[in-house]
């Protein structure tokens, strides 16, 4: 039986190098993990419903809902849901899974002296907690609007399991260090995109072919915002990817197929 594609987001943290270029923040996965074992990967998970219910979105009151499921490609009162879900789950898992809140707290850019709390909100939702009734009770508002979409990823068809991926950038907010959650991830650290390619130049595994495009792509840009700028407005299809296929350069409609890379 063929696997349904899971739908999912993925958030790509970006902050920029003091003498130009950008390290982007990536999570370890333990090697007993069913998925992507010992792999670097985005922060990023699957589409809970709850992340597209009235309250969860009530929670970002500053998104522009349709235009955020235009830009995915989702249209119609359900696909409207469904892209605006998609914003918030990437924000939902890089705060879960790093601790970074894209968002405010009482209405402000969070600062050193909110780390208390923000540690207490995150470890209520890891809990098991709505982000709808744990995230208001410490002020905490999110902010997907600063978020930008640049990718999209099917696992094709005859893998076990099978994601729907959304990619989006996500700049890195002040004042705010990312810790891994110890249950998704191995280790969590800043690298430079270039160095990591080369480092796991022949290890497929290691990086993954969506990982290794966006990696690619990111190791050639001066900045975070120029980054957002380049990517995000250059229009985004589908892209079936196997494990054996690696293009590294411009994000392509198409990836070749094996015989195109010989």
């Amino acid at each position: 039986m063929t696997a349904v594609p899971r739908l999912s987001a993925s958030a790509v943290l970006l902050r920029d190098l003091p003498a130009g270029g950008v390290e982007v923040y990536m999570l370890r996965r333990p090697t007993a993990s069913s998925f992507a074992a010992g792999a670097y990967v985005f922060p990023g998970g699957v589409l809970d419903d709850t992340d597209s219910a009235a309250a969860t979105l009530a929670l970002a009151p500053r998104l522009d809902v349709e235009a955020a499921a235009a830009r995915l490609g989702f249209e119609g009162a359900e696909g409207t849901g469904r892209g605006a879900g998609l914003h918030l789950c990437a924000v939902r898992e890089l705060f879960e899974e790093t601790g970074v809140l894209v968002g405010r707290v009482s209405g402000r850019v969070p600062a050193a002296g909110d780390a208390a709390l923000l540690a207490a909100a995150r470890a209520e939702l890891l809990g098991g907690a709505e982000a709808s009734r744990a995230l208001p009770a410490h002020g905490i508002e999110l902010a997907p609007e600063q978020l930008c979409y640049v990718a999209h990823f099917i696992t094709p068809d005859g893998a076990p399991r099978r994601f729907d991926t959304y990619f989006f950038l996500a700049p890195a907010p002040p004042a705010q260090e990312p810790a891994a959650h110890a249950a998704e991830a191995v280790d969590g650290g800043w690298h430079r995109p270039g160095e990591l390619l080369a480092r796991h130049l022949h290890d497929r595994t290691v990086l993954m072919t969506p990982t290794r495009i966006l990696l690619a792509e990111l190791a050639e840009q001066p900045s975070a915002a120029a980054a957002a700028a380049d990517l995000g407005s250059r229009p985004v299809a589908d892209i079936l990817f196997g494990r054996d296929d690696v293009v590294a350069g411009r994000i392509p409609s198409r990836l070749p197929l094996p015989e195109e890379l010989r």
